[in-house]
C-alpha cells in the first residue's frame, strides 16, 4: 500500500500546483500524465486518487472505471474529484455518475481551499491505510 496521493489534473500547471501544495502539508503526491496512469497507480494500491472533472472525457472514464472494478473486494481506493465552479449538482447526474457509483467519491467544488483539500486527503488516507489493514486480515483467513 502507498501513502502517496495520485493526482490527475489536466489543465494548464494544476497538476503541479497540487503536487506543490499537499508536498507543503506532508502529503506524498505523484503526477499522472493520463488517466492510464492513475488507473495503474490504483491497481497498484495508491492511497486515494485526486482528479480534476475534465480528466474523465470520452475513453479515460472507462479506463477508471476498470481500474475500479478490478480492485480486491475489500478495496475502495478514496477518490477527490475537483468539480468546475457552480457545477457540483450538475455533475452528481451527469458524467460523473458512472464513477460515483463505483468509486469512494467525494466531489469538491473549485476554488478549493486548501484545507479542505488537506483535512478530505489526510481522512482519506487514514481510511485507505485500515482498508489495507483489514485485507491482508481477509488475505491470511483465506489461506
Amino acid at each position: 500500500m502507498s501513502v502517496a496521493v495520485a493526482v490527475l489534473a489536466p489543465t494548464g500547471a494544476d497538476t503541479p500546483l497540487a503536487i506543490r501544495v499537499l508536498s507543503e502539508h506532508q502529503i506524498d503526491a505523484v503526477a499522472c500524465e493520463d488517466m492510464s496512469q492513475v488507473a495503474d497507480a490504483i491497481r497498484s494500491g495508491i492511497g486515494a486518487v485526486v482528479l480534476a472533472e475534465e480528466a474523465l472525457i470520452h475513453g479515460a472514464s472507462a479506463t477508471l472505471r476498470e481500474a475500479l472494478d478490478a480492485q480486491p473486494e475489500w478495496s475502495d481506493v478514496p477518490m477527490l474529484i475537483l468539480t468546475a465552479e457552480g457545477e457540483l449538482t450538475d455533475a452528481m447526474g451527469g458524467r460523473l455518475a458512472p464513477i460515483i457509483a463505483r468509486a469512494n467519491a467525494t466531489l469538491l467544488e473549485r476554488p478549493v481551499r486548501v484545507a479542505t483539500l488537506v483535512t478530505i486527503l489526510r481522512t482519506a488516507l487514514r481510511a485507505r491505510a485500515r482498508q489495507f489493514a483489514a485485507g491482508k486480515g481477509l488475505d491470511r483467513m483465506e489461506r
